[in-house]
């Protein structure tokens, strides 16, 4: 029993440190895959570009974000996998 626990302990600590350590959005669809969250083309109808993108996920009071909103680099990278793109700056 005690194995069982501890097996099901690392799995589950795998599982949350996964998407932080990968910095892509193939790390995100644990959760994003439209059954917990909203899936990838959701995602990518809601966000136009990656700043959309990296204001919400930085914004979001979700706990299960909170490991992740430590690594911007990482969720501007799943945007940009996503196929999003960086808005286009003002023209002077």
């Amino acid at each position: 029993m005690k194995q069982v626990t501890m097996t099901g302990l690392i799995l589950l600590l795998i599982f949350l440190w996964a998407p932080v350590v990968s910095a892509q959005w193939s790390g995100c669809i644990g959760c994003h895959s439209g059954t917990i969250a909203a899936g990838e083309d959701a995602m990518k109808e809601k966000f136009q570009t990656v700043e959309a993108f990296v204001n919400a996920a930085m914004a979001t009071k979700n706990p299960m974000m909170k490991e992740i909103q430590q690594n911007k680099d990482a969720i501007e990278a799943a945007a940009k996998e996503l196929g999003l793109k960086k808005a286009e700056e003002p023209k002077k």
